[in-house]
């Protein structure tokens, strides 16, 4: 990936934030899609098998099936769902080390950075009250 140009360098500091827009090919993405894939399968089992839902809505699409399943169960998350534990992965940890984020890492902060292993995935489900952030 070719480094930042000043101009972006400059808008990061002002705006405080910076959009890449095709940082990361979809692609790239397919392995954490997976692992994420496989964390709903067992999810939804346990529900089915505690009667909790009746359908594992397997058919739906990846963008679609935890949603569908989670309105089964009534449609809002009692807590807020950390899904950290069970996404740490080699999936994850390539998509940390990967080119796209790391290179204007680099060039906002310099070539002395390190990730400290912190993380936070939790779903967001459509107008879900407890994971809305104003």
């Amino acid at each position: 990936m070719a480094s930042l140009s000043p101009i972006r360098i400059e808008q990061f500091h002002q705006d405080g934030y910076l959009v890449l827009h095709c940082a990361i090919l979809a692609g790239r993405l397919k392995a954490l899609q997976q692992v994420v894939t496989a964390e709903v399968e067992q999810r939804a089992r346990r529900m089915h098998t505690a009667g909790e839902i009746s359908e594992l809505r397997s058919e739906d699409s990846f963008d679609r099936r935890w949603f569908q399943v989670w309105r089964q169960r009534g449609g809002e998350q009692d807590v807020i769902v950390g899904w950290s534990a069970c996404m740490f992965s080699k999936a994850l940890f390539e998509l940390w080390v990967h080119e796209g984020i790391v290179e204007p890492l680099i060039d906002l902060l310099g070539p002395e950075i390190q990730f400290n292993g912190d993380f936070w995935i939790r779903p967001k489900l459509p107008a879900e009250k407890i994971t809305t952030a104003p």
